[in-house]
């Protein structure tokens, strides 16, 4: 596998959080983290209890799939999936909570974030993954690290239909890691990684009930 795609590298205390592409090596730390019931209750019931590794290796290969990424020439261009958007994946891992209509998620640790929804905002362009037409694809779903330790996942998950230039933010973190800022820091980070990279994207959705 080539070195994953980084999303970003957020300072943080005297270490460094990473928005990186899912390894399959990453499935160990995910399934201890997503076991525990206090993280487990906060997310949606289409994710699993316990989470065996197996489930968290068969996640892993489903983010890693091009034909569930996205497109950054945007939702209607022609891409090998068929139609430059993303394709529905079969199990989610990325949300904590659900609201009426379009689906939107808040953070699983309860912690609060203002992450910019200004479009007009400039941000760096990062990395790209090229599919063999030459378009630059994007996973939608991204493990959060410490330093080197995976602590949790975050995602960007794009919408079908009307829908197609909107985006849910969602993340969760294990629990040993609430409470300390990260998942505001992660949250901004991916609103201002959004932004900059799908020029199509239209509106970004943090819902609560």
């Amino acid at each position: 596998m080539p070195p994953p795609i980084v999303i970003a590298h957020i300072p943080f205390q005297s270490s460094t959080l990473v928005i990186r592409q899912h390894l399959p090596t990453d499935a160990t730390a995910l399934s201890r983290l997503g076991s525990n019931p206090s993280v487990w209750k906060k997310l949606r019931n289409r994710m699993p209890h316990p989470y065996t590794p197996s489930d968290a290796a068969a996640w892993i290969c489903q983010c890693n799939n091009p034909e569930n990424w996205v497109s950054v020439k945007g939702p209607l261009g022609p891409c090998p999936t068929g139609n430059g958007g993303p394709s529905s994946l079969t199990r989610d891992e990325g949300f904590a909570i659900e609201g009426e209509g379009n689906p939107s998620l808040t953070s699983s640790t309860g912690e609060e974030s203002s992450p910019s929804t200004n479009k007009d905002d400039k941000h760096p362009s990062p990395p790209t993954s090229r599919c063999q037409d030459g378009k630059d694809l994007f996973p939608q779903f991204f493990v959060i690290a410490l330093d080197d330790t995976v602590i949790g996942s975050c995602s960007l998950q794009f919408g079908s239909d009307v829908y197609l230039r909107s985006a849910e933010l969602g993340y969760w973190l294990g629990e040993k890691f609430w409470g300390r800022g990260i998942a505001s820091r992660v949250a901004g980070a991916m609103v201002e990684w959004a932004w900059g990279t799908f020029g199509w994207l239209f509106r970004i959705e943090v819902g609560l009930f």
